[in-house]
């Protein structure tokens, strides 16, 4: 998949629907499997991603100046440990 900021641009960087939704799932050019033996046991951050969480905030906050309601949804294979998950509302 490409990322979030390289899909928002596809979608000529606005917001077709009154909500967003980002999922971030297992990270770019990792194979499923190898995250799930790499993250076990999913009690502690393995490898933040910095870049992701830099566009998640991009978006998430290019969502609230729009008044769109956005939800981020956060995979134990995004960085080792989905603590709880949150929506962001203006």
């Amino acid at each position: 998949m490409p990322s979030l900021l390289d899909q928002h641009e596809a979608l000529g960087q606005s917001f077709p629907a009154p909500f967003t939704v980002l999922r971030l799932l297992t990270p770019r050019n990792m194979k499923y499997h190898d995250a799930v033996k790499a993250y076990e046991p999913y009690n502690k951050l393995v490898k933040p991603l910095p870049q992701m969480r830099t566009d998640t905030v991009k978006l998430t906050s290019q969502a609230m100046t729009q008044e769109i309601r956005g939800h981020v949804l956060v995979n134990n294979r995004s960085e080792g440990c989905a603590a709880h998950r949150s929506s962001v509302r203006r």
